[in-house]
């Protein structure tokens, strides 16, 4: 099965358009680039190339009493409002490291079919989701999708399981509260929201719900109070505290208590298992042992999925994109409609194998 999937995705690739991506996004991140160098130069009384080159830059820093700890986008990203310069340096970093990996790189990546045949592993991780290198199109930033192109005649077919991970969690935990919530067809962060600011839930405003939002995949993935509030203030203009964001934890728990339970055993137990079954008996301590049975559950119940919907696809339907919990197939236009209830019913069957308590949910698009 592993060199069927695998093998699919290599040798039917992905179409991508690069000219127009090139015109429409490309362009736009080197003028960007260049403003951004120019204002630096500006601000530093220095030329272009003691922005490029790394010694030069430090020195000149130095030269405008500027010392920098580091040059890391974590260090810069931190203190980025604390001088003008900092914050033009970590923008021009973050954008010079995108056309790297999405510019000439990416150019070359492409093949003379105007694909991308990049190459896939089945168990490419200690989770055992599905990975890709060369390039990493489940990586890929959203502003790039719009340029996945299908041939001529052809569409995309797409299937996206909805809460995945919060359903799963519901079901390794066992907690009633949030499987009655999944079973009733409860918008699961508005309930969220309901519970952690104390309110009725007809009384949940969208911020709210999307405070809600971020607490629940957050404490999915066992967020602390700090990166909780880091979140949720990104997000949104909360201006949440450390000592909210704490307190809000302490709410979500009281209501899922099972769930509580379950992530002390995780921190603790000297197994984790999946839903699957898949064992880590070496895997350190540490927070991160909070959604490595969540995301293996997952990545299980989507390859159950893959391996029946393969049997059932018509010769000249593809699959070309898997993105951890998407499933991208490529199919004749006038075949579209008929693929897209084939697909959703063999990722909800695939996944329900596993997750048995919550309904499993998937949406699906068709895009031309």
């Amino acid at each position: 099965m592993e060199n069927m999937i695998t093998n699919m995705l290599e040798c039917n690739g992905i179409g991508f358009d690069w000219p127009r991506y090139e015109q429409e996004i490309l362009q736009e991140k080197l003028g960007i680039k260049g403003q951004l160098c120019s204002e630096l130069c500006n601000h530093l009384k220095c030329q272009t190339e003691d922005i490029t080159e790394s010694k030069k830059l430090v020195w000149k820093l130095y030269k405008n009493n500027l010392y920098p700890e580091s040059m890391s986008f974590d260090y810069l990203k931190e203190h980025r409002n604390e001088h003008a310069v900092y914050g033009l340096l970590y923008r021009y970093k973050r954008i010079q490291q995108f056309i790297n990996q999405y510019g000439d790189k990416l150019h070359s990546q492409i093949q003379p079919d105007h694909r991308i045949h990049a190459s896939w592993s089945l168990d490419g991780s200690k989770t055992g989701r599905m990975s890709c290198k060369e390039p990493n199109l489940q990586a890929f930033p959203s502003e790039l999708k719009p340029y996945f192109r299908p041939q001529n005649g052809y569409c995309f077919v797409s299937g996206d399981y909805s809460q995945i991970e919060l359903r799963i969690l519901a079901e390794l935990a066992q907690d009633a509260n949030m499987i009655q919530s999944f079973c009733s067809g409860a918008d699961i962060h508005a309930k969220t929201a309901s519970v952690i600011f104390q309110k009725p839930l007809e009384q949940v405003s969208e911020q709210e719900r999307s405070i809600g939002k971020r607490v629940n995949f957050g404490v999915c993935y066992g967020i602390s109070a700090n990166g909780l509030c880091e979140a949720v203030n990104q997000k949104s203009d909360a201006n949440l505290t450390v000592q909210q964001a704490d307190q809000i934890k302490i709410n979500f728990y009281k209501t899922y208590s099972k769930i509580r339970a379950y992530h002390n055993h995780l921190l603790t137990t000297d197994k984790i298992v999946s839903l699957g079954g898949r064992q880590w008996t070496d895997y350190p301590k540490g927070i991160a042992r909070v959604n490595l049975p969540v995301q293996a559950s997952a990545a299980e119940g989507l390859k159950i999925a893959l391996t029946a919907l393969l049997k059932h696809l018509p010769d000249d339907c593809m699959l070309v994109n898997v993105i951890h919990d998407e499933i991208v197939l490529e199919t004749p236009i006038s075949k579209a409609t008929q693929i897209q209830p084939i697909l959703q019913h063999f990722m909800i069957d695939g996944m329900s194998e596993l997750v048995k308590s919550v309904p499993i949910i998937v949406d699906t698009m068709i895009t031309l």
